[in-house]
């Protein structure tokens, strides 16, 4: 039985979601720390990660660019 391509895509797009976020999230978690109290940090990553998984579809498949990408859901967040 094979997978209908829509679901192979979306599950690339996690994949990939997951892999940029393994990368990103302790410097995301410092972004928080610098700028609300150290209890409220984890709290702003959970909301910047429920945003990108939401809107998987719209991460750069560069590097540079989904980094850039998270930080700015991540400024959006705070």
């Amino acid at each position: 039985m094979s997978v209908p391509p829509t679901a192979q895509i979306h599950e690339a797009r996690s994949r990939r979601l997951e892999s940029v976020v393994r990368r990103e999230a302790a410097a995301l978690l410092a972004y928080f720390e610098r700028r609300v109290p150290y209890s409220d940090a984890p709290d702003l990553l959970g909301d910047t990660l429920l945003v990108a998984w939401r809107r998987v579809d719209a991460l750069p498949t560069d590097d540079q660019e989904a980094r850039m990408w998270l930080f700015g859901v991540a400024r959006r967040v705070l």
